[in-house]
């Protein structure tokens, strides 16, 4: 009898391994190339932020701020006013309340702090921010142009308009030092002299009259360099000068800032930041594309490999075949019914007599 019943080359099992296969390489291939892309496209954008800081800081105005250019040239902003410059050019109201113009006009820009001829303006300054509350500066500073933190560059160029004047700034704070208050009729003995740095590293100074309790101060070692604190803080004061102060190479100028205190912006704990180099983006790229092979190879051999079965082979049935087939009795798959599943009754054996029925 004859089979033509189509018989599939390979079986449902190894069909579904095989697609199994195709899935889970086709897988790990496609986190392979996403991997190396992440890596490809993280160093190019590393490369161009660092070209373009680099382009950034090489455009940046650059201000002189030795003493040595301060004298040459004048810079304005920077000249010592006279009386009539400054209380003919400012408005008094501009000033905090209780800050007397007039005062103001012996202080000369390119000198050091400890000036006799200032000490009395300084003292009226500092005196003032020892009675005031802090909130009657932040009310004061409420809707005009200085609640706005300022930049090195407009204390530096306009000194003269600044000056005495209540500001805001926000810098690092590099190092503390504490400091002993000359002798004074206020009652003060201590205060903190804090060297500020911005971003495009100018140097301004603050002497501040009270820090957090628990803000650090510098350690200064015997060859006179300090250990750094590199703070985050905010302060709001009166602008006082341009101050000279000593450099490894000359004489150099910073604003002056007097604050009663300052506002320490704690850093939230945070991982630390790793550079990489074109040597470590490479290792993982290479160590990507080996991990994405060996998976790969790892998942084909669990399901058995590339194993091809045989194919049975097909041909037509021959003339013979097909006439013998005409006298033959097809036979088709049938599901079963439940004949199939009855037992036939046996026929009753000789020595068994059927049962006369009873009259």
């Amino acid at each position: 009898m004859l089979d033509f019943h189509r018989n599939s080359s390979l079986s449902p099992l190894s069909s579904y391994k095989l697609r199994r296969k195709l899935l889970m390489g086709t897988m790990a291939i496609g986190i392979t190339v996403v991997m190396l892309m992440k890596g490809v496209s993280w160093s190019l954008q590393h490369h161009a932020q660092t070209v373009a800081q680099q382009a950034a800081d090489a455009n940046l105005p650059q201000i002189d701020t030795r003493v040595r250019k301060y004298e040459e040239t004048q810079l304005a902003g920077v000249v010592p006013v006279t009386v009539q410059q400054q209380v003919g050019e400012v408005d008094r109201s501009q000033y905090f309340p209780g800050v007397q113009p007039e005062m103001l006009t012996v202080i000369e820009d390119g000198t050091m702090a400890n000036r006799s001829a200032e000490f009395k303006a300084f003292l009226h300054m500092i005196q003032l921010l020892h009675s005031t509350p802090p909130e009657k500066f932040e009310e004061f500073l409420k809707g005009k142009p200085e609640n706005t933190p300022l930049s090195f560059a407009q204390l530096f160029q306009q000194a003269s308009h600044y000056r005495g004047k209540l500001i805001r700034i926000r810098s690092t704070a590099k190092a503390a030092f504490p400091q002993k208050f000359r002798k004074n009729d206020v009652g003060i003995e201590n205060y903190f002299e804090i060297i500020l740095e911005t971003p495009e590293k100018y140097i301004i100074k603050a002497y501040v009259l009270e820090l957090p309790t628990d803000f650090p101060l510098s350690k200064v070692h015997e060859d006179r360099s300090y250990d750094q604190i590199n703070a985050e803080v905010e302060l709001v004061g009166f602008f006082y000068k341009q101050v000279a102060y000593h450099t490894q190479e000359d004489l150099s100028l910073a604003p002056l800032i007097l604050a009663a205190n300052l506002i320490w912006n704690k850093p939230k704990p945070a991982e630390e930041k790793v550079e990489l180099t074109w040597a470590d983006i490479a290792t993982y790229v290479v160590g990507a594309l080996l991990f994405g092979v060996g998976l790969a190879a790892m998942l084909i051999w669990q399901s058995g490999g590339w194993i091809r079965h045989p194919v049975r082979e097909r041909r037509e049935p021959t003339p013979e075949e097909l006439a013998n087939l005409a006298h033959q009795t097809l036979v088709l798959d049938s599901p079963p019914t439940a004949a199939d599943f009855q037992t036939p009754a046996s026929p009753p054996t000789p020595s068994e007599k059927p049962k006369e029925e009873s009259s």
